[in-house]
């Protein structure tokens, strides 16, 4: 469990100045993003020419991407490589008590990423359950994502459906 108390003093103290957290924060999420596009090329057993390959760019980029010094990494960059490892990207702005507890872990381990196949492995139908207490937002949008990638569609085309149920809502792509 996350609690102020579980990091440092001298952390707590040196986030109290805004600059201070601007650059913890991009330190913290260019360094991420070039050790999680490592974690993940070497869970794959790629090396940075089969993951040049894979993306369709040279090498050199494949580099700069593991680079944490790079740090400029477009949105459309990341875009490709997820779509690359078959894996979804996420970018959020968190409250920094939701950002230190995410970032405390940064071993090799935790910025592993299963692809889309060995994650749903075990799912036989394109019926997707959400938790129950998943706010109707975050289902709204999920459910039209769907149906826009389905019908390789631009999600604002898309008009909104939710169809609750006991156990959360359905989305079904067809």
């Amino acid at each position: 469990m996350f609690t102020i108390s579980s990091i440092s003093k001298k952390l707590i103290e040196k986030l109290g100045r805004k600059a201070y957290r601007a650059a913890y924060v991009g330190e913290h999420v260019r360094r991420g993003i070039a050790a999680q596009i490592r974690a993940m090329r070497d869970q794959r057993g790629w090396n940075q020419g089969k993951l040049s390959a894979e993306l369709g760019k040279p090498q050199s980029v494949v580099s700069r991407l593991e680079d944490p010094s790079y740090g400029k990494v477009t949105v459309q960059t990341l875009l490709e490589v997820a779509a690359t490892f078959d894996v979804a990207l996420q970018i959020r702005f968190v409250p920094f008590s939701s950002f230190l507890q995410q970032t405390r872990d940064v071993s090799t381990r935790s910025m592993q990423v299963v692809s889309f196949n060995d994650d749903f492995s075990a799912i036989a139908t394109e019926q997707i359950r959400m938790p129950s207490h998943t706010t109707t937002f975050a289902k709204s949008i999920f459910i039209n994502a769907a149906i826009a990638a389905s019908h390789k569609t631009d999600l604002l085309d898309v008009p909104m459906i939710a169809t609750t149920s006991t156990s959360g809502v359905d989305a079904r792509v067809h």
